[in-house]
Order: C-alpha cells, then sequence, then structure tokens
C-alpha cells in the first residue's frame, strides 16, 4: 500500500489509495499505527479526483486535521473540494507508515508584503508536514505553529500602519512582541516606525532558531541595533531576560524595571491553556501606562470571548479597533472572523 500525503497550503489532507471497499479502509483504520496517526481526525466523503500531472487519483477517502478549522467548515458544507489560491502542489509518496518516523520539518522562503507594499519581508516558513507527523507532535506535547505565518500577524501590521493611534503608540517607543514566529510583525514594526527598541520573542527554540536567520536575512534589511531576539517562555518570566534586555543598550536604567511601553501579539491564542498565560506575561512586562496590541482569530475553542474574559481577569480594560478585513496576504474566511484589540491596565 502506497501512502500519498498531499499538503494544501497549510492545511493538511492525507489521502489512502488504493483501498478496494469500505471493509478493507475499516481494515486498515483498524490497524495501530493508522489509529494513533488518525487521532483527532475527521473523515469526510468527497467526490473529486486530484491530478498530479499525468496521475488522477480518486481516493475513497479523505482525511483533514481537527485544527484547520477554515477548510473543515468549507468540507462540511460541501461535497465536493474547490481548488485553493494559491495552490500548493507539494505531496510525498511513502511506502509505509514506518517511513514517516524518519521525517524531519523542512522550510522554504516565503516572501510576506504588508502594509499594501511598504513592507515586504522573506521569511523561513515551514513545509506543511504530513497529518502522521502531526500527530505525533500532539502527543509529544510538541508544536510547529511559530514556524509558518499567520493571519492574524499580518492582520495586525496593516492595522498599526493604518491606525494614527497605533502610531503614536510605537514611534520612539520600546515594544515587546509575544510569539514572534517567523517575525513578520516585529519586523515591520521595526521598520515602519523608527522604535527605540524591538525585542521578538518566542518559546519554541526552532523557531527563535528560523527567526534568527530571518532578521540576518539580507533582503529584510532590519536594523539590527534596535530589533533583537530573545526566547520567552509565557507564564515564567525570568531574570535573565531582563539581563539579556539590559544588554542590548541603555534603554533601561539600572534601577529601573524592564517593562515595555508597547505589546504586540498577532495570533498567538490557539490553545486553552494560552490566554492566562499570555495575560500574565503582559501584565508583568508592560509599562502602567503601556499599550496592548492584540489581534485575535479564533482557533480551536478559543473564542473571542475566551480572550475577552481573560483580560478582563488580568485587570485590562479594552477597545475593539475597525479594520478593512481585505488585507493582501490574508485568507479572507479568517480576515473576516479577526478582531484587533488595544488593551491598557485598569487604573
Amino acid at each position: 500500500m502506497n501512502i500519498v500525503v498531499f499538503n494544501v497550503t497549510f492545511w493538511l489532507v492525507t489521502l489512502t489509495y488504493p483501498i478496494r471497499d469500505h471493509s478493507q479502509s475499516q481494515q486498515l483504520r483498524g490497524r495501530e499505527e493508522l489509529r494513533k496517526s488518525t487521532r483527532n481526525v475527521i473523515r469526510r466523503p468527497h467526490k473529486t479526483s486530484l491530478d498530479f500531472g499525468s496521475q488522477s487519483i480518486v481516493p475513497p477517502s479523505l482525511y483533514c486535521a481537527n485544527f484547520c478549522n477554515g477548510i473543515m467548515r468549507h468540507l462540511a458544507e460541501a461535497d465536493w473540494i474547490e481548488r485553493l489560491d494559491p495552490p500548493s502542489h507539494r505531496f510525498r509518496i511513502y511506502q509505509s507508515m514506518d517511513d514517516l518516523s524518519v521525517y524531519e520539518p523542512e522550510y522554504e522562503p516565503e516572501e510576506v508584503v504588508i502594509a499594501n507594499g511598504k513592507v515586504r519581508l522573506q521569511v523561513l516558513s515551514v513545509v506543511p508536514p504530513p497529518l502522521e507527523y502531526m500527530a505525533t507532535l500532539h502527543a509529544d506535547r510538541q508544536e510547529i505553529s511559530g514556524r509558518q505565518v499567520w493571519t492574524g500577524s499580518l492582520a495586525l501590521a496593516h492595522v498599526l500602519e493604518q491606525h494614527e493611534p497605533a502610531k503614536r503608540d510605537l514611534q520612539a517607543k520600546r515594544i515587546l512582541e509575544l510569539g514572534s514566529g517567523t517575525g513578520i510583525l516585529g519586523m515591520s514594526v521595526s521598520k515602519l516606525f523608527n522604535p527605540e527598541i524591538v525585542v521578538l520573542t518566542d518559546g519554541d527554540p526552532k523557531a527563535v532558531e528560523l527567526l534568527e536567520q530571518n532578521l540576518d536575512n539580507p533582503f529584510n534589511e532590519i536594523d539590527l541595533a534596535k530589533t533583537r531576539l530573545e526566547t520567552l517562555v509565557w507564564g515564567n518570566v525570568k531574570p535573565s531576560f531582563a539581563k539579556s534586555c539590559r544588554a542590548f543598550g541603555p534603554h533601561w536604567l539600572e534601577a529601573e524595571k524592564v517593562q515595555f511601553d508597547s505589546i504586540l501579539g498577532g495570533d498567538v491564542l490557539y490553545k486553552n491553556e494560552l490566554p492566562v498565560l499570555f495575560f500574565i506575561t503582559v501584565k508583568c512586562l508592560l509599562k502602567p501606562n503601556g499599550v496592548l496590541w492584540l489581534c485575535h482569530i479564533p482557533r480551536s475553542t478559543v473564542t473571542q470571548e475566551v480572550v475577552v474574559n481573560a483580560a478582563k481577569m488580568a485587570g485590562f480594560q479594552w477597545e475593539v479597533v475597525d479594520f478593512n478585513s481585505k488585507i493582501q496576504g490574508c485568507p479572507v474566511e479568517d480576515a473576516n472572523r479577526a478582531r484587533v484589540y488595544r488593551l491598557k491596565l485598569n487604573p
């Protein structure tokens, strides 16, 4: 049996073939390794074929990961699959499930246009991996979420460039980004607002490694004297973080607490435990009169209400900032569900 894993942008579609009848499909799904790899996966029927050059494959079953909210909604409402734009033609053929045990994520350059072309960045993002590999990550409590471009980061960068109060919050200020991932938001702010300093952070060591390469990429023309990178795990701000920030330059007086004028978060609250940890970290690192800019897109069970309640519990007040959801590079569905908040600590 061959297993074809076909990756469409950041949604994962796994096809198994050839399967002659439903009973054989049941037998295959009953195998231990397949049960493990398809845990938390939804099965949908389809009435289409996928064209791989000279081959046309009509698979009997289609699987999509349950965290791919957008495509799942379309599949739930339709019995056919339309081609995504832009499409991805990457696919792999594995001779057995065992072949996946040696899989290592791959990364490739992706060019991102921000603020109507005012900023162009080239970042390394993960090539969408097989569904079976994603299941392994889930079991190991690991993730690769920070290694791809997310809609919320693009949307927030666009809003900050267009919104006058945002410019006042960011120009010549000390800025911290939480969950930087590929760094498109923090790098955009560094190029657009001439801040005193921007500190980009992430808790995933591999994401930090890739982000360092993105910052060093000559294409991006990042001023490294005022754009720095640190590892930071939410809810656990260690003294070493403040020490590293002080080492960047004379941005904080010796007796001054290391805090920031503005903190940014773009599409970073995608698991139930994250909102509380996020606001704990913000409260620790934001100046009393500072501003938090957050773009949230509901993912999994983290609704807008969940985020607002977490902010309220942490002692924040907020306003929702209106914006045009037609943003270059942002999927329309995600952009329509996005909400941008400007938050401050209660007096």
